[in-house]
Parts: C-alpha cells; structure tokens; sequence
C-alpha cells in the first residue's frame, strides 16, 4: 500500500468517527441512556428504562458536563418504586403529586416541587411548563436559591391562559447552587406540568430521601387557603411541621374537600389528570388528619345535622389511609369541625384508639374562618410536638 492511500484511508476513518458522534448528538434519546436534551425525558415503557432514566438521569449532565442537562425520568407506573431522587435532582411530593407523565412531572397538589443541586458554568436558568386549570389564573412558586428567597420575595408566577410558560432564574453567579422550587398554589386552582429544564452546566451532588416521612389529609386548612393570593402552603401548618421535623411529606388536600372526597382523591395521583397511574412511593410514618370542617359548614347552612354519616365516613378514611401506611401513626387533628368534633373522637375510637396507633389532638381553631399565618404557627408547634 502506496503512503498515500494509507493517508487518505486514515483521513476516511477519522471523518467516518466524526460523523458518528455528530450523529449520535443530533439522534433521539434511547430511553435506556438519558441524552442531553432540553426537555424531561418521558415517563411511561419498561419499568428498568424508567428507573435507569430516573437514577442516571442526574449524571448525564455530571458525567458528560454538557448544556442543558435532561433531569431525571419519571419512575414507572409499574411494580417497582417510584424514582424521585437521583443525582443532583429530588421531587418533592414524594408519592401523590409527581408521577411522570407525557415528558415530565406534574406539579399537581400544593406542596408539589423539586430540589436540584447544579454546577452552573453561567446564563440563566429556565424552568418550563405546560398548565392546567378551569379558568385563566395565576400558578404561584416559591424558589429559593443556595436557602434565600429567589428575588423580592422568592414568588413566581405562570399564568394559566397561557398554554406553554416558563420561569427564568436570572442574575446567578457561576458556580454550585440548590434550587428549590415548590408550587404553593391549591390544586383547586391549577396545575402545572415541568416540561423542561435548561442550564449551561452539569447537575451537581446528589439529592437522597429524607428518613422520616409524613403525610397530610385536609382540606384548605392545610394547603394554605387564605393565605396569599390563591393559598400559600408554605404560610400553612403542614409545610411547618415537615420542615420542622427535616422530614419528606406529601400532602393530599384541596380547598373544600370534604371528608367523602378526601376519600375518593387519596389514591390519586392527580385531580386533573386522571390517566396518570396511581404509584405509592413510600408507607407515611405518620399521617395527619385534618378534615371536617366544610362537612360541618355545608351541613350548618342546610340546617343539617349528619353527624352519624359524617363518623362512618371518617372511620372509612382512617382504614384506607391503614391500608397504605399499615405502620403509620395516624393523628386526627379537630377543632374547626366545631360540632362533628365528637363525631371525629368517636372515629378514632371505633378505630382503635391510641391501642391501635391513631390519635387526637384539639386544636383551638375557628369554623368557617381561614386561619391566619400566626395561628398556623401554633397549629404547627403544637402538631410537630405531638408527634415528637
């Protein structure tokens, strides 16, 4: 072989192993190896792809340090748990509220968010949504960014009228942060679906869950109602009992949600999305009921007394919530159910009482009134004691 046929045959491969890795960065994603794209890898297929995208999905930007990093698959619908941390990327919401669907994660329920840890080279931060809801609206976040609220005040906006919207992290210095977004509007008024996340940097360390978990059954009490415009849960009691206790949670509850339909929504995976499966992620070790009082308002404004029917029904919500955390402690919180409050003592009771690992705790709180940001801090001491 003459010396300049072995010239160009070398220059020929070189360009064949080229046009390879262009090709490679140019193709879709397999789901088995999450690529760098700009959009949230979609949920759904063989349950080993789903977890592997939601494990791995954090160390395509780590191990590859492109742009845009995808963040984690969203876990299966499947036998095996669901994924909702991984490398440099947590959801938070753990079980209800952030099934992957359709490419990403539903921010459905309040308290609904993620946490990501990042390397950013520079550039902004781009959060992108689809949203959902029965009339043009405000989504309100609260993000902070390395523990301070991002911004004036750490609040941002998307607006349901619009069908795509993104939220945009400006003025971030290069280098690691942790970002925490949390949606803390009630699922009454809207959802939103992350679609996308972009960066210019890898994900950073990785984010593992907390030990303890906790969960919370209500109505608007506990997601914030009246608190900031359309709910705050972040100014509610649950989200103070979580923090205080350093714990995972989720919280299953919408503003006017009676005890029959918190019934019917706890197996839920989302209000507005009904062919997003079902998947529990993890036993509660403790539950918090707080229900009743829209029973009683209701029932006062017929002129009505269905106490007897609003017991069996709150017995009926103690034993499915059992059968999804068989070794929970379950405490029923009272106080703005006003004239069922016997009816939810006599609940526990036929539940088995504290024998059976259910208990009470009285609350001082006004039926038929939102409770203001002080006094969801005193519902949340003396939760977060009781519990202790």
């Amino acid at each position: 072989m003459n010396k300049h046929l072995r010239i160009l045959i070398a220059i020929l491969l070189v360009a064949v192993m080229v046009l390879g890795v262009v090709g490679c960065a140019g193709d879709p994603a397999d789901t088995d190896e999450p690529t760098e794209t700009t959009t949230a890898a979609p949920a759904g297929g063989d349950d080993n792809k789903d977890n592997n995208g939601g494990n791995n999905g954090g160390n395509n930007g780590g191990d590859n340090g492109g742009n845009n990093p995808t963040p984690p698959a969203p876990g299966p619908g499947g036998d095996d748990d669901v994924v909702v941390s991984g490398d440099g990327i947590k959801i938070l919401g753990l079980r209800n509220a952030n099934v992957g669907y359709e490419g990403g994660y539903w921010f459905d329920w309040a308290g609904s968010g993620m946490i990501m840890n990042i390397n950013l080279t520079d550039g902004n931060v781009i959060l992108g949504f689809t949203t959902t809801g029965e009339v043009d609206n405000e989504i309100y976040f609260y993000i902070t960014v390395d523990g301070a609220a991002y911004g004036d005040d750490g609040y941002e906006a998307i607006d349901t009228a619009m069908d795509e919207a993104s939220i945009i992290l400006e003025g971030l210095s290069a280098g690691e942060h942790t970002i925490e977004i949390v949606k803390v509007t009630d699922v009454k008024v809207a959802s939103a679906h992350l679609t996308a996340i972009e960066f210019n940097g890898t994900y950073g360390s990785s984010l593992v869950d907390n030990e303890f978990v906790v969960e919370f059954v209500g109505d608007g009490l506990t997601t914030g109602q009246g608190l900031g415009a359309n709910g705050d849960v972040t100014k509610a009691y649950a989200w103070a009992v979580a923090n205080a206790l350093e714990a995972d949670y989720s919280i299953v509850a919408t503003e006017g949600a009676t005890v029959v339909s918190a019934i019917a929504d706890y197996t839920k995976a989302s209000l507005r999305n009904t062919e997003i499966a079902y998947k529990f992620h993890r036993a509660a070790d403790v539950v918090v009921i707080n229900i009743g009082a829209e029973d009683y308002i209701i029932d006062q404004a017929n002129s009505e007394n269905n106490a007897e029917a609003f017991q069996a029904s709150y017995e009926a919500l103690i034993a499915k919530v059992r059968t999804w955390n068989p070794n929970a402690k379950i405490l029923c919180v009272y106080g703005a159910t006003a004239g069922y409050d016997a009816a939810v003592q006599a609940a526990v009771t036929a539940a088995g009482g504290e024998a059976k690992g259910v208990y009470t705790l009285a609350l001082t709180a006004a039926a038929g009134e939102a409770p203001t940001v002080e006094e969801n801090a005193a519902f949340a001491t003396a939760i977060t004691a009781k519990i202790n």
